[in-house]
């Protein structure tokens, strides 16, 4: 069995449902297809990294064609998301990885600058040892987090969507006197002066 398992977090693609704030931009359609790409885009890198199991934590729906899609192509199982809130879905999930590995790490779908190379760090860094492996977000987020034990405290009492999310993971951390490493700090896709960002730096991608 796997040492280390990868969880992506997604939304499924659906108008009005996904990336609201785009829709002034994109309207609600292109807003779920950039979601889309951003998805397709996240599995496939994860497909190539040093993480031999996939797992697709998808809400609300896990029949929907494009989730059905990714478990056919990337091989992954398809899991729905438990919990009211964010920070409750993520614990829930891990909890659910590290009954069964000795590591997991788990994404979203909105960093369009995540490589299988910062995954493989990742996978590296739990594999030798390290309680916690953190991938910062430009905008006070976490676009990774990697933990080989799961603890409550990193996900009640914050502020999902705030600017605060990695300082106080980081605080909650150090408190439990774990050891973490941190990857580059990456941008995420939530407003529209990222889509003028996202049609620039990364053209080719999307």
């Amino acid at each position: 069995s796997a040492n280390g398992v990868l969880l992506i977090f997604a939304k499924t693609p659906l108008p009005d449902y996904v990336k609201t704030r785009l829709i002034p931009e994109l309207g609600a359609r292109g807003a779920a297809d950039l979601y889309r790409k951003m998805l397709f885009r996240t599995v496939a890198v994860a497909s190539r990294s040093k993480f031999s199991l996939l797992e697709l934590w998808c809400t609300p729906d896990a029949a929907h064609p494009d989730i059905e899609y990714c478990k056919q192509e990337y091989s992954l199982e398809v899991k729905l998301q438990v919990g009211n809130d964010l920070g409750e879905r993520m614990y829930f999930a891990l909890e659910h990885a590290l009954e069964r590995c000795e590591y997991a790490a788990l994404i979203g779908c909105d960093c369009p600058g995540l490589d299988a190379s910062d995954l493989d760090y990742a996978h590296a860094r739990l594999k030798s040892g390290r309680h916690a492996v953190l991938g910062p977000a430009e905008d006070g987020g976490y676009y990774l987090l990697g933990l080989r034990q799961n603890n409550r405290r990193l996900f009640t009492g914050i502020e999902w969507g705030g600017t605060g999310v990695t300082q106080a993971t980081r605080s909650r951390m150090a408190g439990l006197g774990w050891d973490w490493d941190e990857l580059p700090v990456k941008w995420d896709v939530d407003s529209p002066v990222d889509v003028k960002r996202l049609q620039t730096e990364r053209a080719g991608s999307f």
